[in-house]
């Protein structure tokens, strides 16, 4: 069993760089599992499956369940295994998803990139970058610390992603620029989409992106 039977990708990059319009984006293709409530999920943060119940990692047990809108109890049950691979084969069996596969999103994903390329196998990683001053613009309206942003931005984005693309190849690493993709989404789309291996015309691209980029025409 591979971890991209059921996984289809993850998706990570500071908050606020598009990383949830990337999500709703590709769940548009009729072979990719639609979450029930919102994008989240963070199944790949503990060392292994069984630990998400862990103190350390309630957190993100929590908003696994709100995500995927099973109980507390039914999410046990799948993560109850040895492997991810397991886990995520059991989730979509509790979510009824036939033969679509599943986006694993989670922003901080990036700040632990070396840690989850690890984990992930042969899953694509997905990271959405924006400007730093488009980063900052998007934080300061939150009421986030510019300097803390750019900390943050220059710790994923010039050292951890460069790191792990080093390692790790281009074909695992894919680093998506948020004002290129808007601009331009078809090229970006057709690229994802066949690196997840997943067949899709530059129609379907191009009505995915009406669908979600405001001022797309």
């Amino acid at each position: 069993m591979k971890l991209s039977d059921h996984l289809v990708c993850i998706i990570c990059g500071l908050e606020h760089t598009g990383t949830s319009l990337l999500v709703n984006i590709l769940q548009d293709h009729k072979d990719i599992f639609r979450i029930p409530n919102g994008t989240e999920m963070g199944l790949l943060t503990p060392p292994s499956p069984r630990q998400l119940f862990d103190d350390e990692f309630m957190y993100w047990a929590n908003i696994a369940v709100r995500t995927t809108r099973l109980s507390s109890q039914v999410l046990r049950e799948v993560c109850d295994c040895d492997t991810f691979a397991e886990m995520y084969q059991r989730l979509g069996e509790k979510l009824n998803i036939d033969d679509k596969r599943i986006i694993d999103k989670k922003p901080s994903y990036v700040h632990n990139l070396m840690d989850i390329a690890e984990k992930s196998e042969d899953v694509p990683i997905f990271i959405t970058r924006k400007t730093l001053e488009g980063t900052i613009k998007s934080h300061a309206k939150r009421g986030k610390e510019n300097s803390k942003t750019t900390e943050l931005f220059k710790s994923a984005y010039e050292d951890i992603v460069p790191k792990a693309i080093d390692k790790y190849g281009n074909d695992k690493i894919n680093v998506i620029q948020y004002e290129d993709f808007v601009k331009e989404p078809i090229p970006f789309l057709g690229s994802i989409f066949n690196r997840m291996g997943n067949h899709v015309t530059d129609g379907e691209c191009e009505q995915f992106s009406r669908n979600h980029i405001r001022g797309y025409k």
